[in-house]
């Protein structure tokens, strides 16, 4: 997405991609989320 080129796509194509990008930063999100938490738990245990 930071090459210029990208944009020159239908924008449909660019809405998928963005749209897909969102979904999978979202995730990441509760990944990194769920990842803290285990480490709290971890963290607890020893």
């Amino acid at each position: 997405m930071a090459d210029p080129a990208f944009y020159q796509q239908s924008g449909a194509g660019v809405s998928e991609i963005k749209a897909e990008l969102e979904k999978l930063e979202r995730e990441l999100d509760l990944l990194f989320a769920r990842w803290e938490e285990l480490e709290t738990v971890e963290g607890g245990a020893g």
